[in-house]
């Protein structure tokens, strides 16, 4: 059994009061104290390995024995001892404690006076292990996600703006997560704050524990996992097979085995997957082998094509693989900043970015840049983010503090402004063309979930027709910025 990890700095346990004070309310129990099982339950990164250091720290501290491995049988307190602290980290997981081992010390019951801790993670708890610890009467201690200002002090004040109003506010408050995170961002007047981690950063330590789940793959599960990296979002079995090269037989055996290591989860009902969060998809993306991902960016970029997704499914795909002077690829990410543009301004922005950065310099391109740039400022403008935006000689991106996502509604119609900003991004959508299932892909949810917020929209829009929906919202490609950005891409390719 693997020795505790040692103790790291104390900002690893702000927002963990509660839990040390029941902590030390165990160790100063009566002489004579029943024995106490506590079942410490938390999702992967909660800090659980963590806890059991603090706890380790503190009972020793006070003269408490600490074991760490219960594989020898029950722990049993000499005449002269002290109850002894027994503290299983990862039952039921490699390299931690076994269930089998586990569930006996459990049935025996714990001595007069010691302590027995279960760290665990609930999706990968087995049965017989859940009823043990129910009959045991075990004290639950669950390990949630850090609130908000406990965050800060593990970085998440240097993380940029886009990546705070997205990946940060989709982290839950996981430490692993914000660490992993702070780690990749290159912080704000920096960090591009683009959908993808840059290629060339080193993986900190906190994914240390993402990367052992993954290690203990096979093969065929390994190149599943680096397919669905490239991919994001949700995806399904058949790109899965077509992106990674393998058999749909051993693309399931391989999805069997990251459910089990809880890498990737069931989306919805429409048999599509999501990574479990962002940053195991950012983990097992860096890990992937550079030229396999840029074929991989290659294959998914071809297929979502030919699929007839729109451009901002597929843009990260053309930005990792264009170089300058692309002409098309600026005309694809152009479109998918204009796609982008009310629902996600930041990623539109990116997109503008990503497209001026394939511009080579020179007078040829002079008109396409200049209506580049200025959609990107009034974009910028229109989420009051304008005054700070300062751009290079020839008109390139120069990195800036950016604000946090906004979530603007159409000044079109007062009747949008009953919609709540999930009905509204599916309005927008629906405006755009989008059928259910793309929608549905996109925001994470099933097709049938759509279809109710749909129905609730027409009921609110007074409408009867997705037609009328695109009337009200106004179809973000209908004219505009996104044709002349077109058309300054036609002059320029002529």
């Amino acid at each position: 059994m693997g020795v505790l990890v040692g103790l790291q700095k104390s900002d690893d346990l702000i927002g963990r009061h509660s839990a040390l004070v029941f902590w030390d309310g165990l160790l100063t129990r009566p002489a004579g104290a029943r024995g106490a099982v506590v079942d410490l339950a938390g999702e992967p990164g909660t800090g659980k390995s963590r806890m059991l250091a603090e706890f380790a720290h503190r009972a020793r501290r006070r003269g408490f024995p600490v074991e760490t491995d219960c594989s020898e049988g029950q722990p049993q307190n000499g005449a002269e001892q002290r109850p002894r602290v027994v503290l299983l980290d990862d039952v039921g997981r490699t390299g931690g404690t076994s269930v089998r081992d586990a569930i006996r010390m459990l049935a025996a019951g714990p001595p007069e006076g010691a302590i027995v801790v279960v760290a665990r993670r609930p999706r990968q708890t087995e049965p017989r292990l859940m009823r043990e610890l129910e009959m045991s009467g075990a004290a639950r201690l669950p390990l949630e996600g850090l609130g908000a200002d406990a965050l800060d002090p593990l970085g998440a004040d240097r993380i940029c703006g886009p990546h705070r109003g997205r990946e940060l506010r989709e982290s839950g408050g996981n430490p692993e997560y914000v660490k992993i995170l702070v780690a990749l961002c290159g912080g704000p007047g920096e960090c591009a704050g683009g959908p993808l981690p840059d290629q060339d950063l080193a993986l900190p330590a906190a994914a240390a524990g993402i990367l052992a789940d993954f290690a203990g793959l096979g093969a065929s599960a390994k190149l599943v996992g680096y397919a669905a990296s490239v991919i994001g979002g949700a995806f399904e079995p058949v790109l899965l097979a077509d992106v990674a090269r393998l058999s749909q037989d051993e693309v399931l055996d391989g999805i069997d085995e990251l459910l089990g290591a809880d890498l990737v989860r069931l989306a919805g009902s429409v048999g599509e997957l999501r990574f479990r969060d962002r940053m195991v998809r950012w983990v097992l993306y860096a890990t992937a082998p550079g030229g396999w991902r840029f074929g991989a960016h290659l294959r998914v970029l071809r297929l979502l094509r030919s699929r007839g997704e729109p451009a901002d499914r597929y843009a990260a795909h053309v930005e990792r693989t264009s170089g300058v002077g692309d002409l098309d690829s600026v005309r694809m990410l152009a479109e998918a900043a204009g796609l982008a543009s009310r629902l996600d301004p930041e990623a539109a922005s990116y997109w503008y970015e990503a497209a001026l950065r394939l511009l080579p310099s020179g007078a040829v391109h002079a008109m396409l840049r200049d209506r580049l740039v200025a959609e990107r400022a009034r974009l910028a403008a229109d989420r009051g983010g304008g005054a700070g935006r300062r751009d290079g000689a020839d008109g390139a991106p120069v990195p800036r503090k950016h604000a946090l996502r906004a979530m603007p509604y159409s000044a079109g119609s007062e009747l949008l402004k009953a919609l709540s900003t999930r009905e509204h991004e599916i309005a927008v959508l629906v405006s755009q063309g989008r059928t259910n299932q793309q929608i549905g892909r996109q925001l994470g949810v099933s097709h049938k979930t759509v279809e109710t917020h749909l129905s609730r929209i027409f009921a609110k829009l007074k409408v009867a027709c997705r037609a009328e929906v695109a009337n009200l919202v106004g179809r973000t490609v209908s004219g505009g910025a996104p044709v002349l950005v077109r058309e300054a891409v036609s002059s320029a390719a002529g």
